[in-house]
């Protein structure tokens, strides 16, 4: 953790898998996970004394990612189901995970999936799904999925102002 101009340790956590800090709020809350298998990551807090905490998963493995938190400890990620669809997920620092489903249906063949990237001070969600075969930006407010076009939407500011990139990572905003 950098503070001041100096480095301090935040010490170990999450088993023998490396943590990867994704995202830090005001009050110096992080969030991000570490990896559990050859393919899959367990989504964690931290509170802001370095105290990691595995957030809730909606499946019976535990997995998923934390990708950011807003200044109220509000937490966007995905989850795993009990058959690996993956699920955009908020929580609520490490009390409770809620569902946001799915985006979209993928083509026949393909599990469905939809993540959760960023997430504001009004908890607007913003991410990725996976519609028919394409990955598709998204906007989540209150229960409803707005689809952005194709590319994925990755951080979301307070005035809604939405940043992300379109297919072959080209960067792009979206505005309300």
């Amino acid at each position: 953790l950098w503070t001041n101009g100096a480095i301090s340790d935040i010490g170990t956590c999450c088993g023998v898998g490396l943590p990867v800090h994704r995202s830090i709020n005001l009050a110096g809350e992080f969030v991000g996970d570490y990896k559990a298998t050859r393919v899959n990551r367990i989504p964690v807090y931290w509170n802001a004394s370095g105290i990691a905490a595995d957030l809730p998963a909606l499946g019976p493995y535990g997995f998923g990612t934390a990708r950011a938190i807003n200044n109220a400890g509000r937490i966007a990620g995905s989850s795993l189901d009990a058959v690996e669809d993956v699920h955009a997920v908020i929580w609520d620092r490490t009390s409770q995970v809620h569902d946001l489903g799915f985006m979209g249906e993928p083509t026949a063949g393909f599990r469905r999936f939809t993540e959760a990237r960023g997430i504001n001070a009004s908890n607007v969600v913003v991410g990725q799904g996976l519609v028919g075969s394409d990955y598709h930006a998204f906007k989540w407010v209150n229960g409803s999925y707005t689809d952005l076009g194709l590319g994925a939407a990755t951080h979301i500011n307070d005035s809604g102002l939405i940043a992300g990139f379109a297919p072959g990572t080209i960067p792009v905003t979206w505005t309300n």
